[in-house]
């Protein structure tokens, strides 16, 4: 159950980060244009908006996949905040909003998926070690709940998580 669990969530975490680095690219294309924006360009903000709003939709569907588990602390917290970014992310395209703060929040996007996708890697290869050892003879793997992730990816993506908050404090200090 475990294993099918990280190998669902990873592919979910996958799909998000193609999108995101998508429709990153959409908003620095857009942004390298100089001017105000003209329709054309309104519209396509308007686009990524939408795909904006799947990528947050997945988000919520991913933090339902994770909380059925819990076992992890770190991961629930991550993706609670990017589904938060990309509601905001969502909201600045609408507005045709393709500035630096808007690039800089999907920028953290596709850190904090990165981040994840990471520590979901490191899971699944333990898991599929301890599976080996049990299948080989080696000593019984514990019968116990093993959880998602281990507590060194959690404290590692937790550390990330206050960096990215730090970040953030900086860049809307410096708007102001």
């Amino acid at each position: 159950m475990l294993f099918r669990s990280l190998v669902q969530l990873e592919a979910r975490l996958r799909g998000m980060l193609r999108s995101e680095k998508a429709v990153l690219a959409g908003v620095e294309k857009l942004a390298g244009v100089e001017g105000p924006l003209d329709r054309e360009r309104q519209l396509e903000a308007a686009r990524l908006s939408r795909e904006q709003a799947g990528i947050g939709n997945e988000a919520s569907k991913a933090l339902v996949l994770i909380r059925d588990d819990g076992s992890a602390v770190a991961i629930p917290e991550a993706l609670e905040q990017m589904r938060d970014d990309s509601a905001q992310a969502t909201v600045r395209l609408e507005r045709g909003d393709v500035g630096g703060t808007t690039r800089g929040i999907l920028q953290d996007i596709v850190a904090n998926l990165e981040e994840m996708l990471g520590a979901l890697e490191k899971a699944q290869r333990e898991q599929q070690a301890r599976q080996q050892q049990g299948q080989s003879g080696g000593r019984p793997a514990d019968p116990g709940e093993q959880p998602l992730v281990d507590k060194l990816s959690e404290l590692k993506m937790i550390r990330a998580l206050q960096m990215r908050v730090n970040t953030r404090t900086k860049r809307r200090s410096e708007e102001h």
